[in-house]
């Protein structure tokens, strides 16, 4: 099993890869289960089969993706250096991929608590507004009502003189 480590991230393991080779004249089915047991008790991300023979299911294949698992590998002797270059890379790109999602998931929260900053100041506005408004239409209503009292004593006043018997 190779750990692949960043540099970049002082040497921190960004993945993991597990390979076997197999130097007998025929193909075994078995060899791609085995894989993947051991692929799962290692935790690796990918695995590499490097075999001197290949089934009909891969004729000739230098380099390919088994169809058992779309993390396995299957290639030749000869390719097993850049099959492995391949998949470092692709680990490598994983991770990147991983720390932007991660970069751009904390950036969106740090807007998100923005956001919601923004909102409760413009409401808070907003009510304000609305109160200042309904304190000023009640100070008018208490105005009107008052001259409406004045008029009233006023009136009542006028026609109880009128009435008034001497």
């Amino acid at each position: 099993m190779q750990v692949i480590k960043d540099s970049k991230l002082n040497s921190k393991e960004i993945g993991k890869i597990i390979y076997e080779f197999k130097n007998t004249i025929g193909w075994n089915k078995s060899w791609e289960l085995k894989l993947a047991e051991d692929m799962k008790e290692t935790n690796s991300d990918y695995a590499i089969l490097c075999a001197t023979s290949f089934n009909k299911e891969y004729p000739n294949s230098y380099f390919v993706i088994s169809n058992f698992n779309n993390r396995f590998f299957l290639t030749s002797h000869e390719n097993v250096a850049l099959v492995f270059q391949l998949i470092r890379k692709l680990i490598e790109i994983e991770n990147n991929y991983k720390l932007i999602n991660l970069n751009n998931n904390s950036k969106f929260e740090e807007w998100r608590k923005i956001k919601i900053l923004i909102i409760h100041s413009e409401l808070f506005h907003i009510f304000k507004k609305t109160k200042d408004t309904i304190e000023i239409m009640l100070s008018s209503t208490k105005s009107v009502q008052d001259n409406i009292f004045k008029s009233e004593n006023i009136i009542f006043n006028e026609i109880l003189e009128k009435l008034k018997v001497d």
